[in-house]
């Protein structure tokens, strides 16, 4: 089992949210909406979720 505080952890989650919400953007501009509306959700409960947990 790995030893990593949450604080840790709670950043690299919201280093990979980060991630998601510049694809979802990269796919708006290149014209799927689709693709990028569901990056965009997902990219926003994952940074809500790696700043619940950071602060928690």
């Amino acid at each position: 089992m790995f030893d990593i505080p949450v604080p840790d952890a709670a950043l690299g989650v919201l280093v990979i949210a980060v991630g998601m919400l510049y694809s979802a953007w990269h796919d708006y501009k290149s014209d799927n909406p689709r693709d990028a509306r569901w990056l965009a959700a997902l990219g926003t409960v994952g940074l809500m979720g790696g700043t619940m947990a950071y602060f928690q």
